[in-house]
């Protein structure tokens, strides 16, 4: 099991070269990855993002970067002949027109941009996509051992809460023979005395049919069934990679089951446990949203 929320960082040397990334991952129900690479390394945006892809299923990852150059490069200069002709045909027109000397050097021209524009050399794309690939692994390593580490906690803390709800559905099982025959009994009485009441003209034997269906719609045997179900399923879920959704789901299931236990409980010892497993099962559910 791992949680969502982690860090990781990892540099990668080739040459002159030097990259370091920076992984910075958060909750989300699904995979999002948020890359601020830049333009240089925008020939290897697509592979780092497959890459991350392969190695975390859920939560939200930023990708930072810090790139370093340290080639003596010669850069690299494009001379616009046409844009100089331009400047010094411009200049002796004005010097013409007012009878001014024209001044105009070489010095001058190169320093207008359109004429004399300086860079360096393109780094290689295929050295970008190798330092990229190779900081993104150590990064990725380190982002998935602190995610690990923060998931044994949480799988510690679910398993606790697991058991507290399975000791609360055992306890909800135990009583539950006893509420039924405490509404079966409360039932009887009252029917007896509406029986009373009524005299010959009531039909006893439609109350006792009516006794039977409301306590077997007070029976939430089935229901005590499917929370053990569940709940088995659930310890089992908590040793499995990539837990998260299955365990959202299942928590759903349990909260169905125990609300459907809540509306059919006629005794207020009943209703208390529905109530505790509920409040507990609030707290397995803000857990969850931490599980990958």
């Amino acid at each position: 099991m791992r949680s969502m929320t982690g860090y990781g960082k990892g540099a990668a040397r080739i040459g002159a070269l030097k990259l370091t990334l920076e992984l910075k991952s958060v909750n989300g129900r699904f995979l999002e990855i948020n890359s601020r690479l830049g333009k240089l390394f925008a020939c290897a945006e697509d592979a780092l993002k497959k890459l991350i892809a392969e190695r975390v299923k859920r939560g939200n990852v930023e990708v930072y970067y810090s790139f370093e150059d340290g080639a003596d490069r010669e850069p690299e200069l494009k001379l616009n002949l046409k844009a100089a002709e331009g400047f010094y045909r411009a200049g002796a027109a004005i010097a013409a027109h007012l009878n001014l000397p024209n001044d105009a050097t070489v010095s001058q021209l190169l320093k207008q941009p359109e004429v004399l524009r300086a860079g360096t050399a393109e780094t290689d794309a295929g050295e970008l996509a190798a330092l990229a690939a190779a900081a993104a692994t150590e990064a990725l390593d380190n982002l998935n051992a602190m995610r690990e580490r923060e998931g044994a906690s949480l799988k510690t803390e679910l398993a606790r809460l697991g058991k507290i709800l399975s000791g609360l559905r055992d306890k909800i099982e135990a009583l539950q023979p006893e509420c039924q025959t405490a509404a079966r009994e409360k039932l009887r009485a009252r029917i007896a005395d509406a029986l009373k009441n009524a005299g010959a003209a009531a039909d006893e034997g439609r109350f006792l049919t009516e006794v039977a269906y409301l306590s077997d719609k007070a029976d939430v045997t089935e229901e005590t069934a499917r929370l053990k179900s569940h709940l088995k399923q659930y310890f089992a879920i908590l040793n499995e990679d990539g837990a998260g959704r299955k365990l959202e789901f299942l928590a759903q299931e349990l909260g169905r089951e125990i609300n459907t236990v809540s509306s059919k409980s006629q005794d207020l010892r009943l209703t208390a446990l529905a109530l505790e497993f509920k409040n507990e099962l609030e707290k397995v559910k803000e857990q969850i949203r931490n599980v990958e």
